[in-house]
């Protein structure tokens, strides 16, 4: 019988698309990314309608930025009837912004005089699974990283008007989703609310603590106990902590906690984030790469990594897709706080 013999300078090329396939399967903002594909003289519209624009430019040419195009939504009136179109058109508004890539990347070490002698494929196997858990926590990290700092506009639970001025009544709320959602749609430029299932949707990312808060008013649990999602089909709404108006609302583990806030520098806290179209801008010079190496005699090294930039969307040094909802947040079942 003959056997497939794949050629040595091919395998890394194999396993960096099967490391790149369960990786993305992996990243949580996955589901939210649209990738910018040009073909002939249009674009993908995918990218301009999800919260995550991918654009891998870099991946066929060399540099190292990648300039994203932010679309405007439209605000023109149109016409009517049978008014002359020609004349009447408006034109499409882009804002340019730049990406700097650069390389992030892990190994693992196989020494097997110690841990022993195992095939080449098992060895790839465990890289495979271990790397690209390290690599998506790395992607997600990044893109929260890039989404939480310095935002320049920002709502508060309760009466707060700062973060100095949070206490612990100043809780995540139905009423702060509520008037996050109201700036998100009156912002110049209006924050574009992404379309789930053919209704307009923002995405609310809140940490465990401020679900909690969230869960413990009534109008929040008689609302997705009326109107649940479990029947909705569209992957989206997997992991989604409930709906409330025009957001989805997730629980989301890399929300940061903050703990210098209010008047004494000592309340504790969590900003989640209202995002829209175009929120987050990720540019890739290779999404992956995987290198080999026999080391040290005894010892076999398998590297990965990415060539990546991941940056907050801006218009005018603003925030063009976001806001942060700072609020209290601790946990409060008593024996998880010992």
């Amino acid at each position: 019988m003959a056997t497939t013999t794949i050629p040595a300078g091919l395998v890394p090329q194999i396993w960096e698309r099967r490391l790149w396939v369960e990786a993305a399967g992996k990243i949580f903002f996955n589901k939210f990314a649209g990738e910018e594909v040009p073909t002939g003289d249009t674009t993908s519209a995918n990218s301009f309608a999800n919260i995550v624009h991918i654009n891998t430019d870099l991946t066929k040419e060399p540099g190292n930025t990648i300039t994203f195009g932010l679309a405007y939504q439209l605000s023109g009136s149109g016409v009517s009837g049978t008014s002359t179109m020609e004349g009447n058109e408006e034109a499409i508004s882009f804002y340019s912004q730049s990406v700097t890539l650069d390389r992030v990347r892990n190994a693992i070490l196989w020494d097997e005089v110690l841990q022993g002698k195992k095939s080449p494929y098992n060895l790839r196997n465990a890289a495979k699974v271990l790397l690209s858990d390290w690599l998506a926590n790395q992607i997600d990290q990044m893109t929260v990283d890039a989404l939480v700092a310095s935002p320049t506009k920002i709502l508060y639970g309760g009466d707060a008007t700062s973060d100095a001025e949070i206490d612990s009544s100043d809780v995540f709320s139905t009423a702060l989703i509520e008037a996050a959602c109201r700036v998100a749609k009156t912002s110049t430029p209006r924050i574009r609310p992404i379309k789930v299932n053919g209704k307009d949707r923002y995405i609310i990312l809140a940490h465990s603590y401020q679900i909690a808060s969230l869960r413990s008013e009534s109008a929040w649990l008689q609302a997705q106990r009326e109107a649940n999602i479990r029947g909705e089909d569209n992957p989206i709404f997997n992991d989604a902590a409930g709906v409330w108006g025009s957001a989805i609302i997730f629980e989301y583990d890399k929300i940061p906690l903050y703990t210098d806030w209010g008047a004494g520098g000592e309340t504790p806290g969590a900003r989640a984030l209202l995002l829209g179209a175009q929120a987050v801008l990720w540019g890739f010079g290779k999404k992956v790469y995987w290198k080999e190496r026999v080391t040290d005699y005894d010892s076999i090294g398998v590297q990965v990594g990415s060539i990546i930039g991941v940056a907050k969307a801006k218009f005018n040094n603003k925030d063009y897709a976001c806001i942060a909802l700072d609020t209290y947040a601790a946990e409060t079942y008593p024996s998880a706080t010992s």
